[in-house]
């Protein structure tokens, strides 16, 4: 394409921020206005992911600008509606075109055009994996003139168009949706419920603050092996500052809401924000720190489009059948100690009939890639590494010296209820393209899993072991829902003692004992573990968040 409209479109991007900078909030509507039509208009004619990505690299961050300006002419419903069509468009155009909703077409007399867009959205596919630029433009051409003829169809003349509000309202019926953005002049969280938008201004929390927040974070984060302290102490100062800039004040516009989902944008995504807003709490007799999770269950979401089609799969799919992979390796010794504890129970949850488990050795990337589309819940226990500027070679480690990429399950075609992602970094999303949320959690969405389990940090492995048990316990036995059963996971390996825990691991291997003698044995491992370690009966070992607030929940 002519470097003069890359150029043009630079030059644009710099425009809509003089105009923020100048508070000039019409002339900076108006100049996203012409950016989203141009970026819309180039990623028509982009054959490859490689190049739609470079083209969305210009535009990163003038989506919050817009949104900002539209809220502050009061314009909240277009502001949303500008955040919802701007965020995560790679994964928006990936689902609407592969799970496009056509069965009444199916009934109807047009089951030629049915059969014609499925077919064409295969060879899309196909073209995809052996990267053929010619085929991949020969498919697009055909399916847009598909689409054209399914939109002369009655009842389908919005099929695959932009979202409009009225899409996000229906998302915001089971909770309500909260998009946070910020800018250099501030941010702003867009609480959007059935009847309303509320704003909520973060004067605070300013791009450049964001940024110093996340670099600190970051740093102390890779030098956690030398000065594991500055580590633990930055991580709290994190929460801390994400309390007092962010979530306290989101929380009181919230009114006592059970059940939110986040729509984070950018940054925000690099950090736990159900783990903000801690404080001294006087009602607990323990004196432990309040913390977001102890007032919300929390959903985090890439936009309303990807979560309501995340719901629409978890109304259809059960989890019945498990797929658990227990610490792939290649022939080193075995360094995730409890990784074999932590599936041998989880497992004991399942019918013995529907569940597979790859262990070490067994894990190569061909048995995972064959098991995977029989499973619907889907464990991974082992190690994975998020890669910050290719995020499309973020990866979880395979036995054979092999990884599983996040290219590869963007390639998948699943039907899932759960990803449960017990390996370190699997929630990190990539920061070459912050709007565009590249992570596993969205991989996994795209793939077609409904709800997914991931980590922000590298996570001892005991303390993973501890929570990943109790979740399964809360939503398996106790029939909570899963973002609830990993709140309550949560909260018990923060607040429980000690010797709490070792009761509870001794009640386990009495109950599994019985009936699955090797989970049994695996109750009374951790048991030992905790024991050994942790002789101090009374102490709270596990209550820094390091422990247990890695993990988030994203989808349903």
């Amino acid at each position: 394409m002519d470097p003069k409209i890359r150029e043009l479109l630079e030059k644009t991007c710099e425009r809509i921020s003089q105009n923020f900078h100048r508070q000039n909030w019409e002339n900076a509507e108006k100049t996203y206005q012409y950016i989203d039509q141009s970026i819309n208009d180039i990623l028509s004619i982009q054959w490859t992911r490689t190049d739609k990505e470079s083209w969305l690299k210009e535009i990163q961050g003038t989506v919050s600008q817009a949104a900002y300006a539209l809220a502050k002419l009061n314009k909240f419903e277009e502001a949303v509606v500008t955040l919802e069509r701007g965020l995560a468009r790679l994964l928006s155009e990936a689902l609407q075109r592969d799970r496009a909703d056509l069965e009444q077409l199916k009934t109807t007399d047009h089951t030629d055009l049915y059969d014609r867009y499925r077919e064409l959205v295969d060879r899309y596919h196909g073209a995809q994996l052996q990267q053929n630029v010619d085929a991949l433009k020969t498919a697009q051409v055909n399916l847009d003139k598909t689409i054209e003829a399914i939109r002369q169809v009655p009842d389908h003349e919005n099929f695959l168009k932009p979202a409009e509000f009225d899409l996000i309202q229906v998302a915001a019926q089971q909770t309500p949706l909260v998009y946070i953005i910020t800018t250099s002049g501030g941010g702003l969280a867009l609480i959007v419920r059935k009847e309303e938008i509320t704003p909520v201004w973060l004067q605070e929390l300013t791009t450049t603050a964001l940024q110093k927040h996340v670099g600190n974070y970051r740093n102390a984060y890779e030098h956690r092996h030398q000065d594991e302290p500055t580590w633990f102490d930055t991580l709290e100062q994190t929460t801390h500052w994400l309390g007092q800039v962010l979530m306290d004040k989101l929380l009181q516009a919230l009114a006592g809401e059970p059940q939110v989902t986040l729509i984070p944008v950018g940054l925000l995504n690099l950090l736990p924000l159900h783990a903000a807003a801690w404080r001294p709490d006087t009602t607990q007799s323990t004196g432990n720190k309040r913390y977001v999770l102890d007032r919300l269950t929390i959903h985090y979401a890439p936009n309303a489009y990807v979560l309501e089609e995340a719901r629409k799969i978890a109304q259809r799919v059960k989890a019945t059948d498990l797929l658990a992979v227990d610490e792939p390796w290649s022939g080193s010794a075995n360094c995730l100690r409890n990784s074999q504890y932590e599936v041998q129970i989880i497992s004991a949850t399942f019918d013995p009939s529907n569940q597979q488990i790859l262990s070490q050795k067994e894990a190569t990337c061909d048995a995972v890639l064959e098991a995977l589309p029989k499973a619907t819940v889907l464990h991974f226990s082992g190690h994975g590494k998020a890669d910050l500027n290719q995020p499309l070679q973020s990866r979880i480690r395979m036995a054979n010296h092999e990884f599983l990429t996040l290219e590869e399950i963007l390639t998948l075609r699943l039907e899932s209820r759960l990803a449960i992602l017990s390996a370190c970094e699997t929630g990190i999303p990539g920061t070459k393209l912050p709007d565009e949320v590249v992570s596993f959690a969205a991989g996994w969405l795209q793939a077609g899993v409904a709800g997914i389990v991931a980590s922000l940090w590298s996570v001892h492995e005991l303390s993973t072991a501890l929570l990943m048990v109790r979740f399964y316990d809360y939503w398996r036995e106790e029939q909570l829902d899963p973002v609830e059963a990993l709140r309550q996971a949560q909260i018990w390996v923060r607040d429980t003692t000690n010797k709490e825990k070792v009761d509870y691991f001794a009640r386990k291997h009495t109950a599994l004992s019985l009936v699955n003698p090797k989970a049994g044995f695996a109750a009374m491992h951790l048991k030992a573990t905790i024991a050994y370690h942790h002789f101090q009966e009374e102490d709270r070992d596990f209550e820094h968040p390091y422990h247990w607030a890695a993990f988030g929940f994203t989808g349903v």
